[in-house]
């Protein structure tokens, strides 16, 4: 462990272990405390895109997961009594190494973030939650609680990558805006009965929109994805809550052309949806990433993969996207040995004011409106695109005219943007 280390992060899911490595090959030092005494089984998430992998490329890491991964996964949709089968691997890109979509549990992505961390000498300190943070103009402070002891620490940078219900962000005063959703997700790992090819992602159209089957389950040979209406019952957002019964999934299953049974449910869970928006994603040596700074339905990532700064994601890829400024901007920092002061007015080239920019079309859905599988999004809520700058394609100093289709890794310009509130 490191006594005053160059950066805390403050949790140990996909975000903040990118974020950790990230900054340790910045060349800063890196503790990770988790408040979770072991990671969270089973994954929520189970689908990773070209530009993810892109972002992970330079953390060594893409080939140990595309060894766990299914990287030409097919899909067999059932729309009344037809069948339809479709290749998802391959997504028509040629300016990336990766040009296809990735079936991948979020858990096998925390095992491979974590031994990366390991390897360079970095431990995650399970079981240690924050209760308290703040800042001045020389470090950032933070008290951590485990089972037995409470410690004050400081450190140059305190990264909070601590999901929805973020202490990083409460401690720091981040407003925290939006509301739920009418729509809530239902997980379950089941066996089932009926004619079902293995192997395959089947989708099942219904009357409630889409139910997905993933050959991937954790604790039995099934992974189940839908929506339905939220119940209401005062349930943590973003977070797995209470189990849903055999028969609620049975009747999930049976709003579609599924032709199958419950056997067996292993697990099942039920997570109710939030768009939400932190004011800033910094304040001074304090930084938001992932799910502590945006929270939104984890369906308004299925645009396409398009080479597009502003493209949609889905939640934890999001995160893990999010997460290369909110590094990028302490490590030059570090670097240079320049002072940053705790002031609440961010430099425009700040992740305060940079990324909650590019968070905002993702986010920004009316109440009400998960855009759940089977279900559009609101007119209005599509992503801004190079071509969205004034007169056209978007200008940069220097540079000119971006092109329709932006290069691998280019930065769309920072713009303002009027948001409600």
């Amino acid at each position: 462990m490191t006594n005053r280390p160059d950066v805390l992060v403050v949790g140990a899911g996909p975000t903040g272990l990118t974020t950790a490595l990230q900054a340790h090959d910045h060349g800063a030092t890196v503790r990770v405390v988790e408040r979770r005494p072991e990671a969270f089984r089973p994954s929520r998430a189970m689908i990773m895109h070209p530009r993810t992998l892109e972002s992970l490329r330079p953390l060594g890491v893409t080939d140990r997961l595309l060894d766990r991964a299914d990287r030409a996964p097919l899909a067999e949709l059932h729309i009344g009594r037809r069948q339809v089968l479709a290749q998802l691997g391959e997504v028509g890109l040629h300016d990336t190494a990766f040009p296809h979509l990735t079936l991948l549990p979020q858990a096998y992505v925390e095992e491979v973030l974590a031994d990366a961390l390991a390897h360079r000498g970095v431990r995650i300190e399970r079981g240690v939650e924050v209760v308290d943070a703040s800042a001045d103009d020389d470090a950032a402070h933070a008290t951590l609680r485990s089972a037995d002891r409470v410690e004050e620490t400081a450190c140059r940078f305190l990264a909070g990558c601590d999901g929805p219900a973020s202490a990083v962000r409460t401690e720091a005063g981040i407003a925290w805006r939006g509301a739920g959703y009418t729509e809530e997700v239902v997980l379950a790992d089941l066996e089932l009965d009926g004619h079902l090819a293995p192997g395959v992602l089947h989708v099942g159209v219904g009357r409630a929109g889409l139910v997905f089957l993933f050959a991937l389950g954790e604790c039995a040979t099934w992974r189940l994805l839908a929506t339905r209406p939220a119940h209401d019952d005062g349930g943590a957002f973003g977070q797995p809550g209470a189990e849903v019964p055999v028969a609620d999934v049975q009747d999930v299953l049976d709003a579609t052309a599924l032709d199958v049974t419950v056997g067996e449910l292993r697990w099942s869970a039920r997570v109710r949806l939030q768009h939400r928006l932190a004011d800033t994603f910094r304040r001074g040596r304090l930084f938001l990433a992932g799910d502590a700074a945006h929270a939104h339905s984890p369906r308004r990532g299925a645009g396409h993969e398009r080479r597009d700064p502003g493209r949609r994601e889905p939640g934890v890829e999001a995160g893990l996207r999010r997460s290369e400024r909110p590094v990028q901007r302490p490590a030059g920092l570090l670097r240079r040995g320049a002072p940053t002061g705790g002031a609440p007015g961010a430099r425009p080239d700040s992740p305060g004011v940079l990324r909650r920019g590019v968070g905002e079309p993702a986010v920004g859905v009316p109440a009400g409106h998960a855009a759940a599988p089977g279900r559009s999004c609101p007119a209005g809520a599509r992503a801004p695109t190079a071509a969205d700058g004034p007169g056209g394609p978007a200008a940069v100093p220097g540079m000119g005219a971006l092109p329709q289709q932006p290069a691998v890794g280019h930065r769309h310009p920072a713009r303002r943007r009027a948001t409600p509130g």
